[in-house]
C-alpha cells in the first residue's frame, strides 16, 4: 500500500474556527481531528473531538480522579 492511498486530504483549523466548522470536517472526513496552524501558520497540533467533548462536556471530578486509584461510574466511586 502506498502513503497517498492513506492520505485523507481535510482543511485545516485555526484559531477562531468554530465547534461546528470542526465537527463538519471532521464528520465529513470521517476523521477524529484536524490538523492545528497557528497565526504564523505552522502546523502546531490537532484541534480534535475529543479534545473539545472533554473541555465543554464532562464534569470535572471524574477527570481529576483519573490520576488515583479509584475507578469512578455513575452510581458513585468504587475501589
Amino acid at each position: 500500500m502506498k502513503l497517498n492511498e492513506l492520505i485523507v486530504p481535510t482543511a485545516v483549523a485555526t484559531p477562531g474556527v468554530s465547534v461546528e466548522t470542526l465537527f463538519r470536517e471532521c464528520a465529513a472526513k470521517q476523521m477524529p481531528g484536524l490538523p492545528f496552524r497557528d497565526a504564523s501558520g505552522r502546523i502546531i497540533g490537532k484541534a480534535s473531538i475529543r479534545h473539545v467533548l472533554k473541555m465543554t462536556c464532562i464534569p470535572d471530578y471524574p477527570v481529576l480522579c483519573c490520576g488515583s486509584r479509584e475507578t469512578v461510574c455513575c452510581r458513585g466511586r468504587h475501589r
